[in-house]
């Protein structure tokens, strides 16, 4: 059983609280996942397809998914359902997003 759960952060500042989180993980043990244009803090359905494959790569250790977005697309937010809900063995799900008022 995973100490773990998979987890929704709504932050004020995602790249902060990325260094945080990412600091107290073991190294090598979580992928990032966010939108590859640094200039759009979108999640969009090519990162939730990603999130997919990286979820059912198979692994015997506890992996982190750490999915990113100021704002999630609904196709991505739709793809990701299933996995968020049932979660392949090993694998957990960290969404760090902001809350509306932090958009400016």
């Amino acid at each position: 059983m995973s100490a773990f759960a998979n987890t929704i952060f709504i932050v004020n500042d995602i790249s902060k609280a990325l260094e945080d989180i990412t600091s107290k993980l073991p190294l090598h043990s979580y992928r990032v996942i966010r939108n590859q244009d640094l200039q759009k803090d979108e999640f969009q359905i090519n990162e939730a397809n990603l999130a997919i494959k990286e979820a059912y790569l198979a692994s015997n250790s506890q992996k982190f998914i750490i999915l990113c977005g100021k704002t999630f697309r609904i196709e991505a937010q739709n793809s990701l359902l299933k996995i968020l809900e049932e979660s392949p063995p090993n694998i957990v799900f960290f969404l760090l997003t902001c809350a509306y008022r932090d958009w400016e």
